[in-house]
């Protein structure tokens, strides 16, 4: 009796091809995404930790803001890196200091570097067209699509050397265009790679306004943050030593944190003629259904502040001495 009670203290992680389920918890888990690294079996956690990996779990699935309390090596961020992992989702880490200023945050206005854009076209066509081979491999479009990807490498050989001079602005156009068509047919290419062919197409266009003009000015655009980022493509974001940043920097989270909340941005304002929001003179920004927000402190280092605390389901990690400590949870413990 008393050995089948200690074999369900723990919560049972398990992962299948489309979920992740943590306890009573059940995740979906992304089936597409070349940025992340796929876990195949049970996650190799303590199994002390799985209590703690279920309450996080939970505040996933029902969109819940998390705070997660812990001392130094407690396992606060290896649980958030694992949950995902597991649903196969791309984690954002950011390391709050007390000097972290709110536009490292929701973004700031930068001078246009058209060569450090050129590259960055190149780096996010190549993580497309691996997008396609991956889910476009049967669409007639596809052969297309790796002969002017093909076509893009050769006139590119050295891509960290490429300039808005040398970048073959044609070819990446085209290539943007026709995997843009394929995205609007196949959902799941469009998952996979949407937003980044919205970035490149955006970044062609700014090469194509500024690359040409003389250099004798400055030109400055909008540079998006991680969080606005991350709000935008559905991404995971953990904001580690919350109670080292300023409360008035913090401040700036709580409306996402509400039930259908949004970012207004007052630094970046909106011309009128902008399709996506007409008539506004700032720019909202409004949550991903798949974004989620995690922060971590250490309580020993200082407090957040209660409105801060109020929004978020607090986990407290606290460390485990019992005589299963040392164990590790994997593929074997069935």
């Amino acid at each position: 009796m008393e050995s089948d009670i200690s074999a369900q203290r723990y919560p049972e992680i398990s992962i299948t091809d489309t979920h992740v389920k943590v306890g009573g918890a059940l995740l979906k888990r992304s089936i597409y995404n070349s940025d992340c690294f796929v876990q195949e079996s049970k996650p190799h956690i303590y199994q002390s930790s799985n209590c703690a990996m279920e309450a996080l779990a939970y505040c996933v699935q029902l969109d819940w803001p998390c705070l997660m309390v812990g001392s130094s090596s407690s396992g606060k961020s290896t649980l958030v890196k694992v949950l995902s992992e597991s649903c196969n989702v791309r984690l954002e880490e950011v390391s709050l200091t007390s000097s972290t200023d709110v536009t490292e945050l929701i973004g700031c206005f930068e001078q246009v570097d058209c060569t450090e854009t050129s590259k960055h076209i190149l780096r996010l066509l190549e993580k497309c067209h691996k997008g396609a081979c991956q889910v476009l491999h049967g669409h007639s479009k596809f052969a297309k699509i790796c002969r002017l990807y093909r076509t893009l490498e050769q006139k590119t050989l050295d891509a960290s050397s490429v300039t808005e001079k040398t970048l073959p602005l044609a070819v990446s156009a085209e290539l943007v265009n026709l995997l843009k068509d394929c995205a609007r047919e196949d959902y799941c290419f469009s998952d996979l790679c949407g937003d980044d062919l919205t970035t490149v197409h955006d970044l062609i266009a700014i090469i194509q306004n500024y690359g040409d003009k003389a250099t004798g000015g400055s030109h400055f655009r909008w540079v998006d943050g991680i969080l606005v980022k991350a709000m935008e493509r559905g991404d995971w974001l953990h904001l580690e030593n919350a109670n080292f940043c300023s409360a008035s920097v913090l401040d700036r989270l709580n409306p996402i944190m509400e039930q259908g909340g949004e970012l207004i941005l007052a630094e970046c304002s909106v011309s009128s003629d902008d399709q996506k929001h007409p008539h506004q003179a700032h720019r909202v920004v409004t949550r991903h259904p798949n974004f989620r927000l995690f922060l971590s402190m250490n309580p020993t280092s200082g407090e957040v502040s209660r409105a801060m605390r109020n929004r978020c389901i607090e986990i407290s990690l606290i460390p485990h001495k019992g005589p299963d400590a040392s164990l590790r949870q994997d593929s074997a413990d069935n």
